[in-house]
């Protein structure tokens, strides 16, 4: 059981930002090496080591170059079929905040979604700007996107 830190006691050396680059670029385990694998061979916690980015910059350097270097090999595994995709992408959403987006069509009435008529609307009106692009001109009242923002400049509806 690791040794409980007193209240303001920071048990941290600056060999750990070596140990940790080492322990990632030299992992042999099953798997793909984890930070809380590492947290306990020196023994503290995850928590503390994300505590750690915030005190000590160099620490954040060393724990963002593992971070991208673990999320690199669970893409690698994914893409090679050597890891379950499955476990892959909830890693990636869970710990390197990569997420998995969907497009829904306003036109879809079948779809899983159910969406209000007015955000069906403005879905519409987002789609309808972005196959035609912006325009200056457009009746009063029909820009749900912008209604209650500071007009553009030589808008009509600027007061002086």
């Amino acid at each position: 059981m690791p040794k409980i830190a007193k209240v303001g006691e920071d048990k941290y050396k600056p060999i750990y930002c070596q140990k940790l680059w080492k322990y990632f670029m030299t992992y042999d385990g099953k798997g793909i090496p984890q930070m809380s694998e590492f947290a306990r061979s020196i023994p503290v916690t995850v928590k503390t080591l994300r505590n750690w980015r915030t005190v000590h910059e160099e620490f954040a350097i060393v724990y963002e170059a593992c971070m991208d270097y673990q999320a690199e090999l669970l893409t690698n595994g994914g893409l090679t079929g050597s890891m379950n995709p499955r476990m892959v992408q909830f890693e990636l959403s869970a710990n390197h905040k990569r997420r998995e987006y969907t497009r829904i069509n306003a036109e879809d009435k079948q779809g899983d979604v159910e969406m209000s008529e007015a955000d069906r609307k403005l879905m519409q009106m987002v789609e309808e700007r972005l196959r035609t692009g912006y325009t200056e001109t457009r009746p009063e009242g029909t820009d749900m996107l912008n209604e209650g923002a500071i007009p553009a400049e030589g808008d009509a509806n600027e007061t002086s």
